[in-house]
């Protein structure tokens, strides 16, 4: 192992940005592992007779691989992207294209046989999740040959059909292309990995590894603004980590959820259906109850001025919402004047009229009216509207096509209204 603890202080002292991470990595040294890999809990897994065959410009090269995977929290990622045991070879090459695409301008040196995004028919400068997709739109082409999960071999290894074959290696040494990162690249436990609990070995646990995940983003942003030589992609992850942009869906999400949180749950009473416990009170009847479907009106603004792009995005968004708490949606469009409510199963179901001025206040007083009554309004509008003056008297979320901070007069989003900011490329 003094070989890869002499890499560690040579990329170190290459890169000093990625020493917090370096020196948090737990040195493994096993058979088990043909080559080199991490798990989540940042254990670096290191088969000693493959590290002596590197030399010590690849093995350098091979950690900050490694080490990348669990940066970039390659694990998480794979988690959201529903990647699993039949998948998981295509997000690993994924992730090594990406990886690998900012060696050369970093100045490392890697193994020969090293996946690129050019070697996969993929553009330089994707995202990992970007790369997913498309290699999943060429295994439906040509699917997967052979059987099993893949955990126990390699990642893209020949004849698993879900790669090109991988270029000659030398005798005795694995090709790059067919390595095995473990859990730390795609979140999927492999057989030969540690307990959390080692003794010897303890994993890192999640809070830790965001802070390190910070520390480094930080280094890396203050070295780029002092010497300006690190590649794009290296400096839009560390701007993620350091500021963070929450993506407006999840804020749409969180205050439809806050906007419903006090009708969710509600029950009426009915005798169409027994109460539950009616054997404890003999003759007499007591009723039972059912959930209330909350009711949603969905005001939305179809002035010139949106886009049917704007609006598809949205209502998706909303439909997607909608959908998951049970509501009963009625829709609404709205410029000038207030069309009739539709009641529809999905928020795309509405028919849009409309395409002259824009008054968002007619639209919340046409949502007030409906009966049986409503328990939220969302709006959808470009933002140029005036609103009412006084709260309306159920919650109001407002997702606004463009910045709502910038509106002003007439046009302020008031208080009492939680705006959503819906980027105009969204």
């Amino acid at each position: 192992m003094e070989k890869i603890k002499v890499a560690r202080l040579a990329l170190g002292s290459k890169a000093p940005y990625f020493t917090p991470g370096l020196w948090a990595l737990k040195l493994v040294s096993t058979e088990a592992v043909p080559t080199m890999a991490v798990d989540e809990g940042w254990r670096l897994y290191v088969n000693p007779s493959f590290a002596d065959k590197l030399s010590e410009r690849e093995l350098v090269g091979v950690l900050w691989h490694e080490l990348e995977h669990l940066l970039r929290a390659h694990h998480a990622r794979a988690r959201e992207m529903g990647v699993d045991r039949r998948t998981h070879r295509l997000w690993n090459l994924a992730t090594d294209a990406a990886i690998n695409d900012g060696a050369q301008e970093l100045g490392f040196t890697l193994p020969e046989g090293v996946i690129y995004p050019e070697r996969l028919g993929l553009e330089p400068g994707g995202l990992e999740e970007a790369y997913y997709r498309a290699l999943l739109e060429q295994a439906e082409e040509d699917p997967f040959q052979g059987e099993g999960d893949g955990l126990e071999g390699g990642v893209g290894a020949e004849g698993d059909g879900a790669s090109p074959p991988p270029d000659a290696a030398e005798p005795g040494r694995p090709s790059a292309a067919a390595w095995d990162h473990g859990s730390g690249a795609d979140g999927l436990e492999r057989p030969w990995e540690l307990p959390r609990d080692h003794a010897e070995h303890p994993a890192v646990g999640e809070v830790q590894a965001a802070q390190l995940r910070e520390e480094v983003a930080r280094r890396v942003l203050e070295h780029h603004r002092s010497r300006g030589t690190l590649p794009a992609g290296m400096v839009r992850w560390a701007e993620g980590i350091v500021n963070p942009v929450v993506p407006w869906q999840r804020i749409l999400q969180s205050r439809v959820r806050e906007g419903l949180r006090r009708v969710q749950g509600r029950t009426r009473a009915t005798y169409e259906r027994p109460h539950r416990r009616q054997a404890a009170f003999g003759r007499v009847l007591m009723p039972g109850s059912y959930d209330v479907r909350p009711r949603v009106a969905v005001v939305i603004d179809t002035s010139g001025s949106v886009s049917d792009r704007m609006l598809a995005q949205a209502l998706a968004e909303v439909d997607a919402l909608l959908s998951r708490v049970g509501a009963e949606v009625w829709a609404i469009a709205v410029d000038a004047a207030a069309a009739q409510a539709q009641k529809v199963r999905r928020a795309r179901e509405v028919v849009l009229l409309g395409g002259g001025g824009t008054d968002m206040r007619v639209g919340i007083e046409a949502a007030l009216e409906l009966r049986p009554k409503v328990d939220l309004v969302v709006v959808l509008t470009d933002g140029f509207t005036p609103w009412p003056a006084e709260p309306p008297r159920v919650p109001v979320v407002a997702g606004i096509f463009g910045d709502a901070g910038t509106f002003t007069g007439a046009y302020a989003v008031p208080e009492f209204i939680k705006a959503v900011t819906i980027p105009p490329g969204a």
